[in-house]
């Protein structure tokens, strides 16, 4: 059977094998009956199927009993289970085959074994299904599989819905019946095999891989369901044995080093060398098969590096290969991605200094222009439109362009340009009066003014400190304007927020405060996990720039300062260990 056409392959194979232990067979057949009805293919079916094993897979003849016809008694049956029992270790496997007559009890819902000297009709005689699961539960194999070849022995298996495929390194208790529970098993043309044992051993004979027992028994329920019309449907299912691990046994070809090695290159892959070598540690290719599995690794390491494509992955490459085939790569990766992320630094704080900072780093890169730019557009500030100030009710007062004024004081509007009139003698004559005149309401308009201008918003003032005043208080033109000179500084740090939040705990920008106390918090945090990576490619002095940019931020996380000090030492160890701590802590605060 190719590999190609629907094999269940093993993949634990090798990262976790199942123990190579002995594999064990009792075969029995019974054919001539001392008071049953006899049969005529039982004892030639368990011999070629004996035969089959011997010859072509890992099983050995001094491993391997039989009881045929006379030998196959109640008793001799019963007392090689126990045997077994004494025999078989936790890292053995154990497959018993049993061709012969079976009996089912609808009432009791029970299935039989009938050895060669029992009676028609006398349970007694017979063989249980419950005698032979004692016995199974008895034997701490590490694979159990049993092959009935008997009518109505489908009665032994659990009712599962859905069997998931299992893995060879997991325990298994696996069983293979000709027919289910109510179903007759068909003999066969006398001298041949019987269809359910002609298409097990052919199956067995004709694969040339690791062969597993579910694929097994969905290649003979198949082929028997066709060779008989449908008059009998085998049965393969998980035993009602404990011990079983959802795994399966698998069939594995005897060792032969030339044919195997051909197989495996033909296959070429990682696994493939792996198993080989397991096979042949000293063989004639190990040393070649060694020499590929290197290549191999090497490949999918380098492989997972670019999937995962971050500072760490590759960094995990490099330690493994520190000369490696793609070591160059794997560092130029490294500082493009360090590269990337201090740019991305640079435009989250969108400061001169962040964008000089990167220059300094980085000053063949390909960002280098562009952090030009927005140096110069930082530099030119953008004068804003002048728009003249809004009135704002306070009161019964009316604030005009800064000034205060009451309501019921009018605005005086200038007077409409008359043309010149000619001067008459009266007005003439009388230029001093109106000199005077004009002094006494120049001085009065200067009083009026200090006291709009200078006195009432004092005044006002004064007043809201002592008594709440209808509209907006003068607190909360304080706070805005603090809260906005914080959000417009570019040294803004976290204690500067916290003391705005101690001076107004519930003012209208404190939920605001406290959101952007969270983002600088989060900054360093990330700060802190640039750092680590930073670390984990020994690039120290980068790591203690990424420290130093989280410490301008004001946050009192103490591991920033340790984590620099221990740095600059060269106790890379200590700095490690610090700077997981910082993390750990910053998680901490933000929780």
């Amino acid at each position: 059977m190719s590999p190609k056409a629907g094999r269940t392959q093993n993949p634990d194979f090798f990262s976790n094998p199942a123990p190579q232990g002995i594999n064990y067979l009792l075969a029995i057949g019974i054919d001539a009956y001392a008071h049953c009805a006899r049969l005529y293919n039982c004892v030639k079916d368990a011999q070629d199927f004996m035969q089959a094993l011997l010859g072509k897979y890992r099983f050995e003849a001094e491993h391997i009993v039989t009881l045929f016809d006379v030998q196959a008694t109640r008793r001799n049956i019963l007392n090689q289970l126990r045997s077994l029992r004494d025999r078989v270790t936790a890292q053995d496997n154990l497959i018993i085959y049993f061709s012969g007559h079976g009996e089912y009890d609808a009432k009791s819902e029970t299935g039989f074994w009938i050895p060669v000297e029992a009676q028609p009709a006398e349970e007694a005689d017979y063989i249980s299904n419950a005698d032979i699961t004692a016995r199974l539960n008895a034997i701490d194999s590490f694979h159990t599989f049993l092959i009935v070849d008997a009518c109505f022995a489908g009665s032994l298996f659990v009712q599962y819905k859905n069997v998931q495929p299992g893995a060879e390194r997991k325990r298994s208790r696996w069983g293979l019946a000709a027919s289910h529970s109510r179903e007759v098993a068909l003999d066969g043309t006398r001298g041949d095999n019987s269809p359910f044992a002609r298409c097990l051993i052919r199956t067995i004979r004709q694969n040339t891989d690791v062969l597993g027992v579910q694929e097994l028994a969905a290649a003979v329920i198949d082929q028997v369901q066709q060779e008989t019309g449908g008059k009998q449907t085998p049965v393969g299912q998980p035993l009602n044995v404990k011990g079983h691990d959802l795994g399966q046994f698998f069939f594995h070809l005897k060792k032969d080093e030339a044919r195997d090695w051909a197989a495996t290159r033909q296959e070429n892959t990682l696994a493939g060398y792996e198993r080989f070598l397991l096979a042949y540690p000293t063989g004639a290719n190990a040393e070649e098969a060694r020499t590929t599995v290197a290549f191999l690794q090497e490949e999918t390491a380098w492989k997972q590096a670019q999937n995962a494509n971050t500072i760490a992955a590759y960094d995990r490459y490099l330690q493994q290969y520190r000369q490696g085939r793609y070591s160059r790569l794997a560092i130029d990766a490294q500082k493009t991605l360090e590269e990337t992320a201090a740019w991305n630094r640079a435009t989250q704080r969108n400061t001169i200094s962040a964008y000089r900072d990167f220059q300094y780093n980085y000053a063949e890169s390909k960002y280098y222009n562009e952090a030009e730019e927005r140096i110069q557009q930082l530099q030119t500030p953008v004068q804003p439109p002048v728009q003249r100030e809004p009135e704002q009710k306070l009161g019964s007062e009316y604030y005009v362009g800064g000034g205060v004024v009451d309501k019921q004081t009018p605005i005086s509007k200038p007077a409409p340009k008359k043309e010149p009139a000619v001067k008459s003698q009266k007005q003439v004559a009388a230029p001093a009066a109106k000199s005077s005149i004009s002094i006494v309401l120049s001085t009065l308009g200067t009083i009026l003014l200090f006291v709009i201008i200078i006195w009432k918003p004092w005044r006002m003032l004064e007043t809201s400190k002592q008594q709440p005043v209808k509209g907006i208080s003068v607190d909360i033109f304080n706070e805005n304007n603090r809260y906005h000179f914080l959000k417009r500084a570019d040294t803004t740090t976290i204690p500067a927020y916290e003391d705005f939040l101690q001076k107004y705990p519930k003012g209208n920008f404190a939920d605001s405060a406290r959101l952007e106390i969270r983002k600088m918090e989060l900054k360093v945090l990330n700060y802190f996990k640039d750092a680590q990576a930073l670390w984990s490619g020994a690039h120290y002095k980068d790591a203690v720039i990424e420290l130093d940019a989280a410490a301008k931020l004001g946050s009192t996380n103490p591991f920033i300062s340790k984590a620099i000090r221990v740095l600059k030492s060269g106790n890379d160890t200590e700095s490690g260990e610090m700077i997981l701590a910082g993390i750990r802590l910053q998680n901490e605060k933000l929780k």
